[in-house]
């Protein structure tokens, strides 16, 4: 059986869409896409708001999760991101934990990118700033993300019930 390395970025890091996509899928760990930057340049026709795509950017980089998938995993992933109508497969060399030898692997990126990037949704902006074993991305890629956001981030709230209680107090 042969396998395929797969980074993920944005809501396919996270644990549960891949065991709901790729049950046989492996969590190899951490890894760095160097020249590259996290953006949302395709509007998901569901919920109207930007879905994430990676970008060529000099020095920038975007961090992801590195899974090897089974030929059946591979199918899945393809069905999940629309490969040839939403995303197209391309090969990208990453570094496993943002360190030594880089290795090459499969990902996936917009095939017709819009010229402005979209507001992404609370739960993608959620998703891609909240670390439960990988983070999002570095913190060069982190102009996108909101002004909760970053509110949240400057005063340091990580639990959800922390975050409420900001938000509200500055209502």
């Amino acid at each position: 059986m042969s396998f395929t390395r797969y980074f993920a970025y944005g809501s396919n890091m996270a644990e549960s869409v891949m065991a709901a996509h790729c049950p046989g899928h492996r969590y190899i760990g951490l890894a760095d896409l160097p020249e590259h930057r996290l953006a949302f340049t395709r509007r998901s026709v569901r919920t109207l708001t930007g879905v994430a795509d990676i970008v060529r950017a000099d020095g920038q980089s975007v961090w992801g999760a590195l899974y090897e998938l089974d030929e059946s995993d591979l199918r899945a992933i393809d069905r999940k991101e629309g490969n040839g109508s939403n995303y197209e497969r391309m090969q990208v060399r990453v570094r496993p934990a943002g360190r030594g030898p880089y290795a090459d692997a499969l990902t996936y990126a917009v095939i017709d990118p819009l010229d402005t990037e979209v507001q992404p949704s609370h739960r993608s902006t959620s998703t891609a700033s909240s670390k439960p074993r990988t983070p999002a991305c570095s913190p060069s890629n982190t102009a996108w993300r909101s002004p909760r956001w970053r509110r949240r981030r400057a005063t340091g709230c990580s639990s959800s019930r922390a975050r409420h209680r900001v938000r509200d107090s500055r209502m």
